[in-house]
């Protein structure tokens, strides 16, 4: 595959798709298994990578998440994922239809995303979450040109 604008813009679009299905599905796995549960799980998932590496990056990042999850803060995170999954699910779809319409309030909309992640990086949070940032800063730059493309 030639990685033109359009496939640029196509693939972009995918991941931020494939994003807010994990979102979604991370938003039901909260409403469903409780923090308890899922504290284990992710014990159980990072404990051959921090066995090997103490240090590792993702599943350091992981356990951190996964142990800082209270019953409130779980409720809130679960809903907030599922609210923002099934927008960018929306969203993504009509991009890849071509809705001329979906282009500025995907813009929108995911820069609100983008002030939220800033903010709460901000205020304390992850290189994981800043990095998410970046690519939500290059996904809003790809809509706004394919958008100035499809409208001229």
């Amino acid at each position: 595959m030639k990685l033109n604008r359009e496939n640029l813009f196509r693939l972009a679009v995918w991941l931020k798709g494939l994003d807010g299905l994990g979102e979604l599905l991370a938003g039901l796995g909260l409403l469903f298994i409780g923090p308890a549960m899922l504290r284990g799980w992710v014990h159980a998932l990072t404990l051959g990578e921090i066995s090997e590496d103490p240090h590792d990056f993702v599943a350091t990042h992981l356990r951190q998440a996964a142990e800082a999850l209270s019953a409130n803060g779980e409720m809130f995170i679960a809903v907030y994922l599922l609210i923002h999954g099934l927008i960018k699910i929306g969203l993504v779809a009509a991009l890849l239809r071509h809705r001329i319409s979906a282009y500025p309030v995907a813009i929108v909309l995911l820069s609100a995303f983008l002030a939220f992640q800033l903010w709460r990086y901000l205020a304390g949070g992850s290189v994981l979450l800043l990095a998410l940032s970046l690519f939500d800063i290059l996904v809003i730059a790809l809509i706004w040109r394919e958008w100035r493309v499809l409208v001229k």
